[in-house]
């Protein structure tokens, strides 16, 4: 996952309250207990949504990750790479969801982050890719453990 270690450094961006993430709206199951009671089709579309919620903040931050000062080669690399990962999940995902006879009824958070990622103030649009980066590995957390569980019940028959 991107370090965002060099976008804290100095910043004390983890002291300050931290900005909403494009998916905090989502109903999504507050702990393992209530992941395990959901429906499989629920968290597929769960996992959908997510995915989906994604796509514009992951554009913007590839894209605003390569207009910054310093050697940003790696993290630019590994935001490309999670943005094509997003992708390809979301293609697999929609597959499944579609010969379960799911529709995939994509749920779209506008995401209001843009401008201050595009801020010409450095400290607002560090803090702006700090808090994109926390909730990235916090989503992307969340979709591996949904994505874990239906592995699981498929291998298990749901005898879990």
């Amino acid at each position: 996952m991107l370090q965002d270690k060099q976008y804290a450094q100095g910043k004390n961006y983890n002291d300050r309250f931290p900005e909403s993430c494009p998916t905090e709206s989502f109903d999504t199951p507050e702990n393992k207990g209530q992941v395990l009671e959901s429906n499989s089709e629920v968290l597929l579309k769960l996992v959908c949504n997510l995915l989906y919620s994604w796509t514009e903040p992951l554009f913007h931050l590839v894209n605003e990750m390569s207009a910054l000062q310093g050697d940003t080669s790696a993290m630019l690399s590994k935001a490309r790479e999670i943005r094509a990962k997003f992708g390809e999940l979301r293609v697999g995902v929609k597959v499944i969801l579609n010969k379960i006879g799911e529709k995939d009824n994509e749920i779209y958070v506008a995401w209001s982050g843009l401008p201050s990622l595009q801020s010409s103030n450095e400290d607002i649009r560090g803090f702006a890719f700090f808090n994109l980066i926390r909730c990235l590995v916090r989503d992307s957390h969340r979709i591996n453990t949904y994505l874990e569980v239906l592995k699981y019940r498929m291998i298990h028959q749901n005898n879990c």
